[in-house]
This record gives structure tokens, C-alpha cells and sequence, in this order.
């Protein structure tokens, strides 16, 4: 809760490389991905084809990653607020 409303604050101790690790692995690795997929599929097959048979056939497999990595981010956070690390958050 917010301490200017007059209630407890609690606080939660991230390092920059900790944020811009996750950021690399949840954003940068599809990205990454997407982009080379899409750039090396029109190069070897051209435009139609990846257009009207590669990202049909790919894009519900797509849903399978994003699935994982909101699960997995959902046990990380239960884990850590579960058991936190002594001396980063704060009452």
C-alpha cells in the first residue's frame, strides 16, 4: 500500500541486471527469433510462402511459449514471496 494513504509500505529490492536479464530472456530471445525466422524463410522460400503457409502453420504454436513463460513466472513470483531472500524485502 501506498505510504502517502498512512499504510505500511512494503519493499521489494530488484537490481538493474536482474530486470534487464528477465527483459533479454521474455522479449529479447522471441524477437530475436521472430525476426530471423521471417527474414531467412523469405529469403530461401519468398513472401507467399511465408506468409500463406509458414505463420498459419506456426502461429498456434506460438501460444504454447507464451503459456510457459506466464506459468513459470507465476511459480517463480509464489516461490519467492513463499520464501524470500534474507535481507531484500523489507516491512
Amino acid at each position: 500500500m501506498p505510504g502517502w494513504l498512512g499504510q505500511s509500505q512494503t519493499a521489494l529490492e530488484v537490481s538493474t541486471w536482474d530486470i534487464a536479464r528477465s527483459v533479454l530472456i521474455f522479449l529479447g530471445i522471441p524477437l530475436a527469433a521472430g525476426y530471423l525466422s521471417r527474414r531467412l524463410s523469405e529469403r530461401a522460400k519468398g513472401r507467399d510462402w511465408y506468409e500463406g503457409r509458414f505463420l498459419p502453420k506456426i502461429g498456434p504454436l506460438i501460444e504454447v511459449p507464451v503459456l510457459v513463460a506466464l506459468v513459470y513466472v507465476s511459480l517463480w513470483g509464489r516461490r519467492l514471496f513463499a520464501n524470500p531472500p534474507k535481507g531484500s524485502i523489507h516491512a
